[in-house]
């Protein structure tokens, strides 16, 4: 039997009056690292399939991202 997970919460990418997602445009102003963008993705996805409430066990995720 297969499973396909279904998103539980919206998540929306705001884009600026260009067009471009601010959100990526964020990180590359950082620099950020590819792991670094792989562990901001995973958190939005866990907000999307798991909700608000499951980010709370992942925060050790986000300081490490959002130390660099």
């Amino acid at each position: 039997m297969r499973v396909m997970p279904l998103p539980q919460w919206r998540v929306f990418y705001f884009v600026d009056d260009h067009g471009r997602n601010v959100i990526r445009q964020w990180l590359n102003d950082l620099e950020a690292s590819d792991a670094d963008r792989y562990a901001f993705q995973a958190l939005v996805d866990i907000c999307e399939y798991s909700g608000v409430d499951a980010l709370s066990n992942c925060t050790w995720i986000w300081a490490k991202v959002s130390t660099r």
